[in-house]
């Protein structure tokens, strides 16, 4: 017996990202972008707005007859996007150059008001037409969904999403906030009217419009004026919502194995993964996979999983895991991922399965660089044989 092989584990991490190329990315650094018309120009132009104390910045200075609104950040291009009135789709980079990436079918074509990015890369605008429609457009494909709210919405300023409750935030120019969840269902406040709309990493909503810059409580829909600010038209804002310097997740690992006495035949082992995102971006495509200590039979139903609740996650099993490989990452590459434990598999006592090499799970929603939606943790029990 060796006892030493019961403690050996594997936990590793693969974190899949979609990075912009060939192109000058805009980083996360708690920078708001403000769109506006420039009636000298003729023009929809872009400044950088710093929010604490209030500073605005040239960054595009827009284009004679380009006229555009519905301003987002894409975290995950690191860009920002837009829509013309007829229904074009903007891209810009962080070098202020604009680029035309072609016409969206399909929408009606009123202009529109506002827009905002999911944490998937779906591209949410509203119209300036009263309407009971989001679209949600996906820039890769150029091609939209519309869908329903509950209410109308009427004279929409901008649009939010709140990556922290999942939910859409929508001013109205008439003095009303709209709180949307992803499946439609719309709640009205009233509120203060702006034209554009920010969002900071704490789920803050900001106001610009009507000649001030605002606080806006999502709960109540009170705004707290922070300062004056120059009068605006067709105005709409953007930001990365994370409101950090460095744009990155920062996976920590760390492992426990508890158990009552000196390991011995037939004593179940107690298993903790704990993982938590100190980095500085939400985590995309998370997956950990902590391999089962040779000379143990895992314990089925004993798996236990803790992650914060708007975190989904799929179980794996792999009965061909390589414990020994010093590569842990190729070693679960090479790995299958659709074993079914079984009582007794491989020769185990009833209720444990001697064939599971590892356990893994996937994230199929982002993995919270905020605390305390940044932990989680993976448990299981092993039987030494």
């Amino acid at each position: 017996m060796k006892v030493k092989n019961y403690f050996l584990a594997i936990a590793l991490l693969t974190l899949l990202s979609t990075l912009a190329q060939a192109q000058a990315t805009i980083s996360c650094t708690g920078t708001f972008y403000l769109s506006r018309y420039k009636s000298a120009t003729n023009a929809t132009e872009i400044v950088r707005v710093t929010p604490s104390p209030y500073a605005e910045a040239p960054f595009v200075a827009g284009t004679s007859g380009l006229l555009f609104n519905a301003l987002a950040y894409d975290s995950i291009t690191a860009l920002l996007y837009a829509m013309t009135n007829d229904n074009r789709l903007l891209q810009i980079d962080g070098a202020g150059v604009v680029t035309i990436l072609g016409t969206i079918p399909g929408l009606p074509v009123t202009g529109w008001a506002g827009g905002t990015f999911d944490d998937s890369g779906g591209y949410w605008i509203a119209s300036r037409s009263s309407s009971n429609l989001l679209y949600k457009v996906n820039p890769q494909t150029r091609t939209a969904l519309a869908l329903p709210t509950s209410q109308p919405i009427v004279n929409a300023g901008d649009l939010v999403f709140n990556s922290l409750d999942g939910l859409f935030y929508l001013s109205a120019t008439d003095n009303y906030l709209y709180k949307i969840t992803q499946t439609g269902a719309t709640t009205i406040l009233p509120s203060t009217g702006f034209q554009a709309l920010f969002i900071d990493g704490a789920g803050q909503l900001y106001g610009h419009g009507n000649g001030i810059f605002a606080k806006i409580d999502a709960a109540t829909g009170q705004t707290t004026h922070l300062t004056p600010v120059p009068p605006t038209t067709d105005a709409d804002g953007a930001g990365c919502p994370y409101f950090i310097p460095v744009v990155r997740p920062i996976i920590n690992l760390s492992e426990t194995v508890n158990y009552q006495s000196f390991p011995s035949p037939g004593m179940d082992l107690t298993y903790t993964t704990r993982f938590s995102n100190n980095g500085t971006q939400d985590a995309r495509n998370l997956c950990v996979t902590q391999s089962v200590a040779e000379s143990t039979d895992f314990k089925l139903n004993s798996i236990y999983i803790a992650v914060p609740p708007a975190v989904r996650f799929t179980i794996f099993y792999s009965s061909n895991f390589n414990r020994r490989n010093p590569n842990p990452l190729a070693a679960a590459a090479a790995a299958s991922w659709d074993y079914v434990p079984v009582s007794g598999g491989g020769g185990a006592l009833p209720g444990y399965d001697r064939r599971v090499k590892a356990i893994q799970i996937r994230t199929t929603n982002p993995f919270s660089y905020l605390y305390p939606y940044n932990e989680g943790y993976l448990l299981f029990i092993a039987q030494i044989q």
